[in-house]
């Protein structure tokens, strides 16, 4: 094959993609859980009923007790994976694996300076319910397994723990957003 012929029939493939692709939701939203910490939530539809799922949140907070100022602040991250399964017209079960880091810190007026690094793996469980093709509000629980390791100076050798388990802390309410994205 020529090397024109070869350019004209990748230039015909590469401007016909779009029209094979299918269309794709993604949802966008915020997630509060029982100790209103607030969160970012984005979801990207990479099949009928299945979802990449990207979660962020942050908190930051500051105690006075006794002339002894405690602040502590954490980021967290997770990246998961979420099926959904019809239970009725507007309510659905969603499901799925999700990894997740979580970074944070403690520093009070006594000189105690810790950094917290938590990695951890939860499987995502709860309900949707849609009040229109646009927005749903879901109530998810995640059961989460994570070890936190601990840095201080002050502290011979690196502490762990291990937390295995369901706390109430891992419920979220969240409103989202559904819109298409084609291509």
């Amino acid at each position: 094959m020529t090397k024109p012929k070869i350019l004209l029939i990748s230039a015909l493939f590469i401007f016909s993609l779009p029209t094979f692709c299918q269309d794709n939701y993604r949802e966008i939203g915020l997630s509060i859980n029982d100790e209103f910490n607030f969160g970012f939530v984005y979801k990207k539809q990479k099949a009928e009923r299945k979802y990449l799922v990207y979660d962020a949140a942050a908190n930051f907070s500051i105690l006075s007790s006794n002339g002894n100022n405690t602040v502590t602040a954490g980021l967290f991250f997770a990246l998961g994976f979420e099926r959904r399964v019809d239970i009725a017209e507007k309510v659905q079960f969603l499901h799925g694996w999700q990894p997740s880091l979580s970074l944070g810190t403690i520093t009070n007026s006594d000189n105690l300076d810790i950094l917290t690094i938590e990695p951890g793996l939860g499987y995502r469980l709860g309900f949707l319910y849609s009040f229109s093709d646009n927005l749903y509000v879901s109530l998810e629980g995640i059961a989460n397994a994570s070890m936190s390791i601990l840095f201080n100076d002050d502290i011979d050798g690196t502490p762990t723990s291990t937390n295995i388990g369901f706390s109430p802390n891992n419920v979220t309410l969240n409103l989202i957003y559904r819109f298409q994205k084609k291509g």
